[in-house]
């Protein structure tokens, strides 16, 4: 079993993670970018793998997630922009 933390500023894998898994990342900012980090465990690997693969999700979640995601994404750069911290998310 792999165990860790799976990180990717990649917005699209995000939220085929959220949509296929229903959970919600964590967020961190590295050079200058937001990363969206999971918990690593084997589930979310066959996610990836499934999706990579030419695996179906469900296209209303799918984007759902998207739209959720890039929300959170341009509220937290707004933030940083401002100068100020968000949920421990600190840009300073």
């Amino acid at each position: 079993m792999k165990s860790g933390l799976f990180k990717t500023p990649n917005i699209y894998i995000a939220s085929i993670i959220g949509a296929k898994l229903k959970i919600e990342p964590t967020y961190e900012k590295s050079n200058g970018m937001i990363e969206f980090v999971f918990p690593a465990n084997d589930v979310l690997y066959q996610c990836l793998n499934d999706f990579n693969s030419g695996g179906f999700v469900e296209a209303y979640a799918y984007a759902e997630s998207i739209k959720k995601l890039r929300a959170e994404m341009y509220k937290r750069k707004k933030t940083e922009d401002r100068g100020e911290s968000n949920n421990g998310y600190n840009t300073k």
